[in-house]
């Protein structure tokens, strides 16, 4: 195929789709004249539109039927089609769409053997991995690529307006409360910062706002998805728990400092990032695959035994 027309499909979540983009970059190298459709939630359509490697970013709202938009997807004729997400919604376009499609092994029994087992691997495949193993029929391969995200010059100039140079970032949420690290550690480790001279930066959704806020900080919770992409390219280092914040400071090439809990590191860390990951492994530990809304057990070990000093001692390592 000297052109091929591919249609990706990843609706979800800030991360995955994030991570997608090593494999868009081989193949645009790969592909140089094929066209790439790529279909995701409206939410994050915005971090694909300036990837110089997508041709057309379909955002498709959460409750939109997916009947519609596969009547859309029909009139393009796609050669190829990549099922990124491997959900009962993407499963439905596959059906409704003709291309040769090829789905990514999710490895679900994986996962599941983890939690139930209380196994956690330092070297699970990863999901870069598997998105590359879904699309070896378009004669790429895992080549050491880094997720990207490209903020225009407009976010650049709104995020200046916001953060300093060389500012420290604190993004306290995560999809899941039993992810999240506790306030008050956000709060003892955003005063040392403070008291040391740094400005310290908070991003997050705007229900995050209620995690860290005062006191110093400054707050730049709510903002578009590539304005706070901008905010933390501006960052010295990002501090962050496991979520789309970690995916979102690597794609722009900033080092990081993630606290891990209930969830394996080793499957979701961004390739060929600057990240340090900090975290414990109590016999209960992964609890869940992507976290849950409490500690099944009512400890929360795995999270509050990282202490702020411990966090504040590793920031030195970036310098």
């Amino acid at each position: 195929m000297t052109a091929p027309r591919i249609l990706i499909v990843r609706f979800s979540s800030l991360g995955d789709v994030i991570l997608t983009t090593p494999l868009l970059s081989a193949i645009a190298e790969r592909h140089p004249k094929a066209t790439v459709t790529f279909v995701t939630r409206d939410t994050y359509a915005p971090l694909l539109d300036t990837n110089p490697c997508v041709t057309e970013v379909i955002g498709w709202p959460r409750r939109e039927p997916i009947p519609a938009l596969a009547g859309l997807l029909r009139e393009r004729k796609f050669d190829v089609g990549l099922d990124l997400q491997r959900s009962l919604r993407s499963w439905r376009l596959r059906r409704a769409v003709r291309a040769r499609w090829f789905a990514y092994p999710k490895g679900r029994l994986a996962r599941w053997s983890r939690v139930w087992l209380g196994y956690n691997p330092r070297n699970a495949r990863s999901v870069v991995d598997r998105y590359f193993a879904a699309a070896r029929a378009l004669g790429v391969s895992r080549d050491g690529r880094a997720p990207a995200v490209y903020p225009t010059d407009q976010d650049r100039k709104a995020a200046a307006e916001l953060a300093p140079e060389g500012c420290v970032v604190l993004a306290p949420g995560a999809s899941r409360p039993s992810k999240r690290w506790p306030a008050a550690y956000w709060r003892a480790l955003a005063d040392r910062l403070l008291d040391r001279g740094h400005t310290v930066v908070a991003v997050g959704s705007a229900g995050e706002r209620t995690l860290l806020s005062g006191g110093g900080i400054v707050e730049a919770y709510g903002l578009p998805l590539r304005t706070a992409a901008a905010v933390l390219e501006r960052a010295r280092v990002v501090v962050c728990n496991d979520s789309g914040a970690l995916h979102l400071a690597a794609a722009v090439k900033r080092p990081v400092v993630a606290l891990f809990g209930p969830t394996a590191a080793a499957e979701f860390l961004p390739p060929n990032a600057a990240v340090l990951v900090l975290e414990r492994f109590p016999p209960c530990r992964p609890c869940s695959s992507f976290g849950s809304s409490h500690c099944p057990l009512g400890h929360h070990r795995c999270m509050i035994e990282i202490s702020p000093e411990e966090v504040d001692a590793a920031l030195e390592v970036f310098g």
